[in-house]
């Protein structure tokens, strides 16, 4: 059998040869696309720069720089009132409560006898619905649960003294997810 240096004119067609790539057009695109992405990269560096300048850095929330106790009365500093507070109306702003609530004890025991709780939180608007029923569901249970109540700035609520909720009253400064959660339910339940 003897072999054959160039193919038939049949063969040709069907096995093209590949064209031959220009490696400056190569080159070319390579260092346009590097100079778009880092031409990207200083704009939202900049941009993120003075974004970051405008809003309040997200650790001053978990590592504040000032300590938030000038509106906090004596009763509140003492350890049996952090442990067991008479009542739950205060002065503190929510950054405040924030930083309280997210000390981490630094002791392993308790010098007190603890008992753990569940916790109940009602968010209303206004009265609260089923007071009687949520009543007996307390009842017979004092002392292995916390009630809190967040209502509006302006509301008072009012319930007997015998009540799980008397007392309980937390004031909230975020009004926003107690006025804006029932339109977000009805859009999403509309859709």
């Amino acid at each position: 059998m003897k072999l054959r240096s160039k193919p038939d004119e049949d063969e040709a067609d069907f096995f093209p040869c590949p064209p031959r790539k220009n490696w400056s057009i190569g080159l070319i695109k390579f260092i346009s696309f590097l100079v778009i992405f880092m031409d990207g990269v200083v704009i939202g560096l900049s941009a993120s720069g003075r974004f970051t300048r405008s809003f309040n850095s997200q650790t001053e929330i978990f590592f504040p720089s000032t300590m938030y106790m000038a509106n906090c009365d004596k009763e509140f500093l003492s350890f049996k009132s952090f442990v067991t507070p008479e009542h739950l109306m205060h002065s503190m702003t929510d950054e405040e409560i924030f930083w309280r609530a997210s000390m981490v004890p630094k002791m392993e025991e308790y010098p007190f006898q603890r008992v753990p709780k569940v916790a109940f939180m009602f968010m209303t608007r206004g009265p609260l619905p089923l007071v009687q029923l949520w009543d007996r569901f307390f009842k017979g249970h004092e002392g292995l649960y916390s009630v809190y109540v967040h209502t509006l700035l302006d509301y008072k609520l009012n319930v007997s003294e015998s009540s799980a909720f008397y007392g309980r009253q937390i004031p909230s400064e975020v009004k926003i997810i107690i006025e804006v959660l029932p339109t977000a339910v009805s859009s999403f339940a509309d859709a």
